[in-house]
């Protein structure tokens, strides 16, 4: 895709991000004039090609534009060929990501609330596909972003997408949702970014280094209570409630009972867990003002 101007002094690499400042990550000045001209052409740039990117989807209105990318924290990922348009460069194909807040379905049917990294647009310019170029635009992406490919999200996916990731990385079993994104069963099975109380349909909070990706999944039902430290309070106030207990083994303290004595980031609290009743919180009080009144006094 060609412009009348010089791509390579605006993308001076081969693969180049574009961010909600509308600049690319190479750009260095703090000129305010190269900046706005920077800005102007790279707004060109995006709006021409989510055009084209559009009318080979079959869409009405184009997922990329300037309007749409600029002060949002989505990314345009642009590929070049240095050498087109006798050397002054041509943009060759574009991949926009950004995270999105989802309700979809695991493999087991549950629903949950998540914030992946979605792929949001994905195009190669026909003069230059099956030439290695989407493959190359897509791993440069995977990397910098420190994703693998089946733990991202894809909107309204294309069948040639959909075929480019069954060829290249081996996703075929989707996991159909009631909405237009698309996941893989592999997005919950191996995803390193849920921890093991996903499986219970614990509230999950993890953030990798700053520039990598981050999940947050919230159960549809039950509760879940952040643990905290035990201290020595705690410890012997343990050992006057041991004999008051539930049929089910849970301490007449719901404060005991349900914040397990662990380093775990969550547990889960479904709403089967029976609620104490009022006496045994007042009791509770009752006990803890007793000891502290002892340790005053020895």
């Amino acid at each position: 895709m060609e412009f009348n101007f010089c791509i390579n002094d605006v993308l001076p690499h081969r693969l180049n991000c574009i961010d909600g400042s509308m600049l690319p990550d190479s750009f260095e000045s703090d000129d305010r004039q190269m900046i706005a001209e920077c800005q102007q052409k790279v707004a060109i740039i995006l709006d021409k090609i989510g055009v084209s990117s559009g009318i080979a989807q079959g869409l009405q209105t184009p997922v990329t534009s300037s309007d749409r990318l600029r002060n949002s924290d989505h990314k345009v990922y642009l590929l070049t060929n240095p050498d087109g348009d006798g050397g002054d460069g041509t943009v060759v194909g574009l991949l926009k990501i950004g995270h999105k807040k989802l309700y979809v379905f695991d493999a087991a049917g549950k629903h949950h609330e998540l914030t992946p990294i979605c792929v949001l647009d994905f195009y190669v310019h026909e003069s230059m596909q099956r030439a290695g170029c989407g493959r190359m635009l897509y791993e440069h992406m995977l990397q910098a972003e420190n994703i693998n490919p089946e733990y991202l999200a894809l909107d309204r996916p294309s069948e040639k997408l959909l075929g480019f990731l069954k060829k290249h990385y081996d996703l075929v079993h989707i996991i159909p949702q009631n909405n237009n994104f698309v996941v893989y069963d592999r997005f919950f099975s191996t995803n390193p970014d849920l921890l093991p109380g996903y499986k219970n349909s614990a509230k999950i909070d993890s953030s990798r280094a700053a520039g990598k990706s981050s999940f947050s999944i919230t159960p549809a039902s039950g509760r879940a209570l952040v643990s905290r430290p035990v201290g020595a309070m705690d410890k012997m106030m343990d050992s006057n409630t041991n004999s008051n207990c539930y049929s089910n083994g849970q301490s007449d303290s719901p404060r005991h009972a349900a914040t397990p004595r662990s380093s775990c980031a969550a547990s889960v609290v479904t709403e089967d867990t029976p609620e104490a009743p009022v006496q045994s919180d007042l009791k509770y009080q009752h006990q803890r003002l007793w000891l502290f009144w002892q340790l005053g006094h020895e």
